[in-house]
């Protein structure tokens, strides 16, 4: 993090320059209404806002979402605070003065809680006194998969991503699938298919499986699995490994070629290509190649959750901070940085001219007028 901090500051320098120009704006433009400290006040709060900002957006062009692997430990309904509030304003011998009050003394939250994180169903009635039919649907001990945010530093310099060209990555895109998403509150697809009429029954129970499965993989071995299967040639895999930009930093992905139910073609990839991880994947490939699933398909899951319980080893990403040394600062970025600043500066310099709490420059010798 101090290395990006640094990257930021160093590019925010020059833009102070365009802070000081906006205050001196905002002095011309108020002359007599605006004091020194106001001035350097106005100045401090704009160029925190420009870091921050260019920060902010630096931080958000390597964020990343990865999918966590645990299962529900328990469930229950909890009493909270209300969050449904109204002003009642009654005129007084001072002018109004108004209250807030509250629809209900508490609300009641229904929550979820799994070893990956706590999540709340949403209610049926405002105050959350109905049971929400979804929450009496859980059971303790399933499958609970839930988004997590990191950065992810490989993506500041982004020739360490791929080893070959664009235009080979992109010639099977329109047959890659999206990216597994969490849906209904803790769960996910895992088994995808380009082609499903083909080869959906191929994988069936699979997706099952491997998610009960990674109830404690998903712990023991901080990873996630993903498995595509394509009619589709050999070369659809650097259309899938380009359009995911190389899977998350957990994942095991593997995608088979399958012609008449027959893995014809098998390719697997890890966190940064497989970076630690060459046993695992020439030991995926032997596990799936050749096989026919609709004779062999709970065998072949089977092949593989042992050879990855046996060989997978997570890379890092403290390994990759050096990446970190290659992050480009955008010109759009510094565009909407320098944007956000000077409307800024010129908000507090209407709010600072029109001040009641402190004595005015008009009328005092202070040499900025």
């Amino acid at each position: 993090m101090s290395i990006i901090f640094y990257k930021v500051f160093m590019a925010s320098l020059p833009l102070f320059i365009v802070v000081a120009f906006a205050v001196a704006l905002g002095k011309y433009k108020f002359k007599h209404e605006i004091t020194k400290g106001e001035i350097a006040l106005n100045a401090v709060i704009s160029s925190i806002v420009v870091v921050v900002t260019l920060g902010a957006i630096t931080l958000y062009g390597i964020s990343e979402t990865e999918i966590l692997n645990g299962e529900v430990t328990a469930k229950k309904r909890n009493t909270v605070s209300c969050e449904h509030s109204y002003e009642v304003c009654k005129k007084t011998s001072d002018g109004e003065k108004c209250e807030t009050k509250y629809e209900h003394s508490w609300d009641y939250d229904w929550d979820v809680y799994t070893t990956v994180g706590t999540l709340t169903i949403d209610r049926e009635d405002s105050q959350g006194v109905i049971e929400p039919k979804r929450f009496k649907k859980v059971v303790i001990g399933e499958p609970a998969s839930v988004n997590h945010t990191y950065l992810n530093y490989v993506k500041a310099n982004t020739i360490s991503l791929f080893g070959y060209s664009e235009e080979q990555a992109k010639q099977y895109q329109e047959f890659v699938p999206k990216y597994p998403t969490i849906y209904d509150y803790y769960r996910v697809s895992r088994v995808l298919h380009t082609n499903p009429s083909l080869t959906y029954s191929l994988t069936s129970g699979w997706n099952e499986k491997l998610n009960n499965e990674f109830r404690t993989l998903g712990g023991k071995l901080q990873a996630n699995m993903v498995i595509v299967v394509t009619d589709q040639p050999a070369s659809f895999f650097e259309s899938l490994i380009h359009s995911w930009e190389g899977g998350r930093k957990n994942d095991i992905l593997i995608v088979m070629g399958v012609k008449d139910g027959n893995v014809v073609w098998s390719r697997s990839s890890t966190f940064m290509n497989g970076m630690g991880n060459g046993v695992l994947l020439a030991k995926l490939r032997q596990a799936t190649l050749g096989y026919d699933l609709k004779a062999d398909s709970d065998k072949v899951l089977n092949s593989i959750l042992d050879v990855t319980k046996s060989n997978f080893s997570r890379h890092a990403m403290e390994n990759e901070i050096y990446q970190l040394a290659a992050l480009p600062i955008s010109w759009t970025s510094i565009f909407i940085a320098i944007l956000v600043s000077m409307i800024c500066s010129a908000f507090l310099s209407f709010k600072l001219s029109r001040n009641q709490n402190r004595e005015r420059v008009n009328g005092l010798n202070n040499g900025w007028r």
